[in-house]
């Protein structure tokens, strides 16, 4: 498997999210770290240090690009997209490997994910009564098929991935994995969200400064690509 962090612009935040890569229960696997324009002097000694391959990108932001880009550069049979603001369990990605390895149709895949407090419990996305994609609070427990994930985190089949063509570039900022997921279901492909596979979500640091003009225009391609509404991107 091949870990894919993206936007690792404060060191604090990234050395908590690969300790709790270091302490996954699945072997083996690689991580990719992206490096976009990394910001401080601590930043720039930790990853001129770290044992894991690090991608230079030295452009604005463009996450459907980045990410893409970054596979490249992966080895692995799966890619694990993953926000640097994440901490997941240390079972978390043998989990995930598990759904993949016994649902033959299976093309992505996440855990539930939860907020700083541990309170609140997103599993992946669903349509309300207005066919508008939002985020599912569900209660339902076990391997669950929904409409979309986020790829705060989420597992993707090298496959299925390239098969796709990848993220679509078109995405400024958001919706690219959305698309995705509904691009890998039009394949009959399952999207599904294992919720004893657990991710925590650090208040949205990863997408703190995104201008909302580039949210508003990617919810509309998506609403015209997909013929479906999507509300405000939260993650």
């Amino acid at each position: 498997s091949s870990i894919i962090l993206q936007t690792p612009h404060y060191d604090k935040v990234l050395k908590q999210c690969v300790t709790s890569l270091d302490q996954q229960v699945y072997r083996p696997w690689e991580l990719v770290i992206i490096d976009n324009i990394s910001h401080g002097a601590a930043m720039v000694e930790y990853l001129a240090k770290i044992r894991h391959t690090v991608v230079r990108w030295p452009h604005p932001y463009h996450p459907a690009r980045v990410l893409s880009l970054a596979t490249r550069y992966a080895k692995g049979d799966y890619f694990l997209f993953l926000h640097t603001d994440c901490v997941v369990d240390e079972a978390c990605l043998i989990k995930l490997m598990n759904v993949c390895a016994s649902r033959p149709a299976v093309g992505i895949v996440a855990p539930a994910l939860y907020d700083e407090q541990g309170k609140n419990r997103m599993i992946g996305y669903g349509y309300n009564p207005l066919h508008e994609l939002i985020p599912n609070h569900e209660k339902g427990d076990g391997v669950l098929n929904v409409e979309a994930v986020s790829d705060a985190c989420m597992l993707v089949s090298k496959v299925v991935f390239e098969r796709l063509d990848g993220f679509d570039p078109t995405f400024f900022r958001d919706y690219h994995d959305w698309d995705l997921c509904e691009r890998a279901k039009a394949l009959g492909f399952q999207v599904l969200v294992d919720t004893s596979a657990e991710c925590v979500h650090y208040g949205n640091v990863t997408r703190r400064y995104v201008q909302q003009s580039l949210r508003y225009m990617d919810q509309r391609t998506f609403t015209e690509k997909h013929g479906k509404l999507v509300e405000a991107r939260l993650v």
